[in-house]
């Protein structure tokens, strides 16, 4: 390879570097701004159904707890989750509808995913790291 060839080569390796990085802040940034608005969104709901957020969450705790229990939810966290729009089915924590404007969140578990809300998901997995620091102690 000639001295040029290099040369274009390393300017094409460094853009391509620098747009990855700029795309993975994007897309963190885009992540964060969801699970802002879905937070956001639950609030609403449950003030409109005249429930605190916090008897909310507690539920959805309460939930999260006996579905790790019954093996209705994983104890074990993916090496890969996939962020995905809805898809009209339901959200396998909360019953609730996943709209395709939402972040949904497709965890592996045999042979199959589950699929959760961004703020179910979060919840999921405080609850399931919890469950496995009782379970070892």
């Amino acid at each position: 390879m000639n001295a040029e060839a290099v040369r274009l080569l390393a300017q094409n390796a460094a853009r391509l570097h620098q747009q990855s990085v700029d795309l993975c802040a994007a897309s963190q940034a885009t992540a964060r701004e969801s699970r802002q608005l879905r937070a956001r969104h639950r609030s609403l709901v449950a003030w409109m159904s005249g429930r605190t957020k916090d008897q909310v969450e507690a539920r959805l705790r309460r939930i999260i707890r006996s579905k790790l229990l019954i093996g209705l939810l994983p104890y074990n966290r993916a090496t890969i989750i996939f962020g995905v729009s809805g898809n009209c089915g339901t959200c396998d924590v909360c019953g609730q509808r996943l709209v395709v404007a939402w972040l949904v969140t497709d965890v592996p578990f045999d042979r199959t995913f589950v699929h959760l809300h961004a703020d179910c998901f979060i919840l999921w997995d405080e609850e399931r790291c919890a469950a496995m620091a009782v379970r070892t102690s």
